[in-house]
């Protein structure tokens, strides 16, 4: 049920028998449109007590209209006879953290989650977010006073672009930051939890502060993961692309176009034939992407030259 519309984002009230109320905010890959929250589909297949948190925004909720309405209806979350639990992933998990306390979470599931958008802020030289506005982004990194809880950060430590995140969001001086590792995900670990039950056990071994628990079932559901072969071989591809070739040779249906596009890049420079099958084969899969075609086209006159 919408709850509130307007200033930018939109609120949901989902009324079910849960023993906690989760708090939801959505990534910047889904805006809010009035009728979705981060979620929904599981929480009403599992009827989970929630509230919806749906930016319309690339904002990052920098939005002041949240922390008003937070402030106006803090008996949502503070009357509620259990314990509250944030959850998010990437822009999502930042507002998760941020608004840890407003909301007064006991738990927080922050997956992925960019701790700032300003680049500069954090020593990188690489240029901004293309998302990043300066009046928005500044001095954004969450307070420590601003957080709560045992805050679990999923995290895949082999991505540099979130490790860096959690490295800083470790940093603050919060006591319960508590970063859990799923190797091989990239920026993607939110796609483990989507399936059957996946996240509202994630929730439950957090909620049960165990953290031996939750890498037992972290471990145990990325062995189910459909994308385990692909990550496994985007990670392998830079130092050792054989292996990487061979994975895909063992499991080519754990690739989506995507991924395949992304190995070929990684892998052109030592095996360009390779590479040329595996954007053949994305395009075979996406012939609306450009992007392949292109790239096919710019490897075949690169092979060209150098012949």
């Amino acid at each position: 049920m919408l709850i509130h519309s307007g200033e930018g984002f939109d609120v949901f009230r989902h009324d079910g028998a849960s023993p906690y109320l989760l708090v939801t905010f959505n990534e910047v890959g889904r805006l809010g449109d009035g009728v979705w929250y981060w979620g929904q589909p599981i929480v009403e297949a599992h009827n989970i007590s929630t509230i919806g948190i749906a930016s319309r925004l690339r904002d990052w909720f920098r939005n002041p209209g949240i922390d008003r309405f937070l402030a106006e209806h803090a008996d949502l979350f503070r009357n509620f006879p259990g314990d509250v639990v944030a959850v998010g992933y990437s822009m999502g998990a930042y507002g998760a953290i941020k608004y840890s306390r407003a909301i007064n979470a006991s738990t927080v599931v922050a997956i992925c989650p960019q701790y700032t958008m300003d680049a500069a802020g954090m020593g990188d030289t690489r240029a901004p977010h293309k998302f990043f506005d300066p009046v928005l982004h500044r001095n954004m990194e969450p307070r420590r006073e601003e957080m709560s809880g045992r805050i679990y950060v999923l995290h895949d430590p082999h991505y540099n672009n979130d490790l860096v995140h959690v490295r800083a969001l470790a940093a603050t001086g919060h006591q319960s930051v508590i970063p859990v590792a799923v190797p091989f995900a990239d920026h993607e670990v939110q796609l483990l939890f989507t399936e059957g039950r996946a996240l509202v056990e994630l929730i439950e071994a957090c909620r049960s502060g165990d953290k031996a628990r939750i890498g037992a079932f972290i471990r145990a559901t990325r062995k189910r993961w459909p994308l385990r072969a692909s990550k496994a071989a985007l990670a392998t591809a830079g130092k050792r692309p054989v292996v990487a070739a061979r994975i895909y040779a063992n499991y080519p249906a754990a690739f989506r176009p995507i991924d395949l596009g992304a190995l070929a890049h990684r892998v052109k420079g030592r095996m360009p034939d390779f590479a040329e099958r595996l954007f053949t084969r994305a395009i075979e899969l996406a012939p609306k992407v450009e992007q392949f075609k292109t790239a096919i086209a710019a490897l075949r006159r690169s092979r060209g030259a150098r012949a």
